[in-house]
């Protein structure tokens, strides 16, 4: 039936999803517009078949079509409600890491390395899967600045990211006299090169990498959150290391449910459990921005 071919793509893509051994809810990302489409067409067919069946007298006399519809209204009221208060939830417990790299970028403004005043290294430890995109940091095209991204030795034995292998486009005025379709090339042949080339610091097994890491010692700043029992450096409390910015974030462990699933305001606030996530700050290694300002005369 037409309904069922409607639905077939969500139903085809959460079952292939089942079926990996591993899974994340980033893999249903592609998968949720789909899935509100089906629920809508489910709804839609269901108000349509009820409206349309034949009931017994007694129970048609009960039952009438405004009855019918007032239902469906209740139901879509709770169900936009339940809704919002979920998304409250992954707004006020979950948005502290784009809060922090947010932040990250207003510092790299104001502080820079002592040794390498046009980069600037942030760390991250336990929590570098909360790290989104590179994208987001600041680049020295834009921002005249980089940021580097640097991994802390954690509890976490897999293998971290690592970089591509460093461009060969050459220099800036080289490639402006190239004609487009060469510089295209170039940089086709060069981000095959870079992503397909074998390297020794990668393997297949998820094995540990010692090569990501870097000492503490040699990042500008840290993003990192305290846990309950966690067996890694509370960096915030090193001399010379000071907390510039911190965020709430939902400890679900010491939250109870349903307050920690949906949000309630005031008691969704008082009644959970959050901690801080923070951008810390070694202070021995950045030196303040000093911005060349116009004297009156």
């Amino acid at each position: 039936t037409p309904l069922l071919l409607d639905l077939a793509p969500a139903y085809l893509w959460v079952s292939f999803l089942t079926l990996q051994p591993h899974k994340e809810e980033r893999f249903l990302f592609t998968a949720y517009p789909l899935i509100i489409a089906s629920a809508a067409l489910s709804l839609d067919h269901l108000l349509s078949l009820s409206l349309s069946l034949p009931l017994p007298p007694a129970l048609s006399a009960r039952l009438t079509r405004g009855r019918i519809l007032r239902l469906f209204e209740g139901f879509m009221v709770a169900a936009i409600a339940v809704s919002l208060a979920r998304t409250l939830t992954l707004i006020t417990g979950f948005a502290a890491p784009a809060r922090v790299w947010g932040e990250v970028r207003r510092q790299a403004s104001l502080f820079r390395a002592r040794e390498r005043p046009g980069e600037v290294t942030v760390c991250v430890g336990k929590e570098w899967y909360r790290f989104t995109s590179s994208f987001l940091l600041p680049d020295e095209r834009t921002d005249d600045v980089h940021v580097r991204l640097a991994f802390l030795e954690s509890t976490f034995k897999g293998q971290l990211p690592g970089r591509y292998a460093p461009e060969r486009s050459g220099d800036e005025y080289e490639m402006r006299e190239m004609g487009a379709d060469q510089r295209l090339s170039r940089l086709l042949r060069e981000t095959v090169a870079a992503t397909s080339g074998e390297r020794s610091d990668f393997n297949d097994a998820n094995r540990e990498e010692g090569s990501r890491y870097l000492p503490y010692q040699q990042c500008n700043y840290i993003v990192d959150m305290f846990s309950p029992g966690q067996r890694e450096m509370r960096y915030e409390e090193l001399v010379g290391f000071d907390i510039v910015f911190k965020s709430k974030f939902l400890d679900l462990s010491r939250s109870r449910f349903p307050l920690k699933t949906f949000y309630v305001p005031i008691l969704s606030d008082y009644l959970n459990t959050y901690g801080n996530y923070m951008l810390i700050r070694n202070t021995r290694s950045v030196e303040p921005v000093i911005k060349e300002s116009r004297r009156r005369k």
